[in-house]
């Protein structure tokens, strides 16, 4: 049991402990199983710590049943019981003069003090983790100095610290296994959203030599292979994009997860001009979560229904007021254990949705303050594409060049993505009402073609086929009113859009 509680087959151990414990089981056997039920429901572990209260405290276990109530309490928000329970268990630990027992309930406490975002606590007890210099008390040190970073928003620190505890831990030994998962999974969302190119490879490594997962850890797999293929489409590598995304679905651990993949599929079928593909990934995506109750989503898989909104705000604004409404209506995420539940990136996300929703509906105004405000948050944290792409929405409605000259900052190292591309063909506000009706991918062929390129060589910078920059050629020349290429780019030029 105690080999597959550390090799993450969670419910595998606790399947074994339930088919054979006994009055005689071993005391550490049967906090291994209060530690399996603390993982995902602490309601749970609580009421099997007070039944196995008494025989514990009399075989000498104490100090770790204190600690374990103490956890379960602070999951479940009773941060009081949680304090009371903290202390019985430091006493236990002063008596015996267990340091290492010492660090690790400095940890916990450390990750307690967290959900109250206490951060100045937690470095206390972040500084009380370091007298344990054992390879475990090592770990455990930089895993809570990592969530500190986070809540600190302090990413870039924050994958260095991963970083660190993933060079101490070997996947290979039994005892560190899922932490080496978990942090894999957390560096590949943080180089989704930063350019961190060691966090990036790492985690990229890290999945292809290890392809499959615990069944346990298949959420973490899922955003880890989804969170690469992210990566990989920032750096215009569309082909292997797909690939990961395909990856993730077939590892998706439940509807509004594999909606969510169907929706990233869409998101970057319309970003290489193919329409038709995006609102065939957007109709499976639909019809796929038609079940999904997403007040029971108490993770990520909530921001499905601001993607819906953003895809569907160009197609179906009534669909994508519904999408954007029903999110807004589900109030914060309950869950004390996700900082996300207080976390301003989610808010960020939702203002950007706001945003783009609003503007396709025309509130011009009002769509500029949503995307002012996801800019703020962005740009503060370092999150460069995203703010670059508020940036971008917002030139595009003010038409001021201070926010193109912002945009093209955040997009400095990407590119070779579809974001850059985007900007250079933007047109902000008072351009030509002929070429605001182009498509993003329209657009950036009749922006090659207007620099003097060959369809082959657009076809080549686009990565796609010479008959995709026909189709496309053929609407930019009925939407400009012209015949050839001499007569668009010189349209073009008189109209100052080149």
């Amino acid at each position: 049991m105690t080999a597959l509680a550390r090799g993450a087959r969670f419910t595998e151990a606790a399947h074994l402990y339930d088919s054979a414990v006994d009055s005689t089981t071993p005391a550490p056997i049967v906090l291994l199983r209060a530690h399996l039920y603390l993982r995902n429901d602490a309601a749970a572990a609580i009421r099997f710590l007070i039944k196995h209260r008494d025989p514990l405290a009399k075989r000498g276990s104490d100090a770790r049943l204190q600690l374990y109530f103490a956890i379960g309490y602070a999951r479940l928000g009773d941060f009081g019981q949680a304090d009371l329970h903290f202390e019985k268990a430091w006493r236990c630990a002063n008596a015996n003069r267990d340091r290492v027992f010492a660090a690790e309930l400095a940890y916990e406490q450390g990750r307690r003090l967290l959900l109250e975002r206490r951060t100045t606590d937690a470095w206390t007890s972040y500084r009380q983790t370091l007298r344990d210099r054992s390879l475990r008390g090592q770990i455990r040190s930089e895993q809570l100095r990592s969530f500190i970073l986070c809540q600190e928003e302090k990413y870039k620190e924050q994958a260095s610290s991963l970083l660190k505890a993933l060079h101490l831990i070997d996947r290979r030994r039994a005892n560190h296994l899922e932490e080496w998962y978990l942090a894999v999974q957390t560096l590949a969302l943080l180089a989704r959203e930063l350019p961190l190119l060691s966090a990036q490879l790492y985690a990229e490594e890290a999945l292809e030599e290890i392809k499959r997962w615990p069944g346990d850890l298949a959420i973490n797999h899922f955003q880890a292979l989804k969170a690469i293929g992210w990566c990989k489409a920032l750096t215009g590598d569309q082909l292997n994009c797909f690939r990961y995304l395909r990856r993730a679905q077939d590892v998706a651990p439940d509807a509004a997860w594999r909606a969510m993949v169907h929706l990233d599929r869409a998101y970057f079928a319309r970003t290489a001009g193919e329409q038709q593909w995006s609102r065939n990934e957007i109709a499976q995506a639909e019809e796929i979560a038609e079940p999904v109750n997403w007040k029971d989503c108490q993770s990520e898989e909530r921001v499905a229904l601001l993607l819906f909104a953003e895809l569907l705000s160009s197609l179906d604004k009534e669909k994508a007021a519904y999408y954007l409404a029903r999110y807004h209506t589900l109030g914060k995420l309950s869950s004390p254990l996700l900082h996300f539940a207080s976390d301003n990136r989610l808010k960020a996300l939702a203002d950007y949705a706001t945003g783009v929703v609003r503007e396709a509906n025309g509130a011009s105004a009002e769509a500029g303050k949503s995307f002012t405000s996801a800019w703020s948050t962005f740009d503060r944290i370092s999150y460069d594409w995203r703010a670059g792409r508020a940036a971008a929405h917002l030139f595009g409605i003010t038409s001021s060049k201070r926010w193109s000259d912002l945009a093209r900052q955040k997009f400095v190292h990407y590119r070779r993505s579809w974001l850059w591309h985007d900007l250079v063909s933007l047109r902000p506000a008072k351009a030509g009402r002929a070429v605001k009706t182009l498509t993003p991918a329209q657009d950036r062929v009749f922006r090659l073609l207007c620099a003097g390129m060959s369809t082959d060589q657009i076809a080549k910078k686009l990565r796609c086929s010479k008959s995709t920059v026909r189709n496309h050629l053929k609407v930019v020349f009925k939407v400009m009113g012209v015949h050839s290429r001499a007569a668009l780019v010189a349209t073009a030029a008189k109209q100052g859009l080149v």
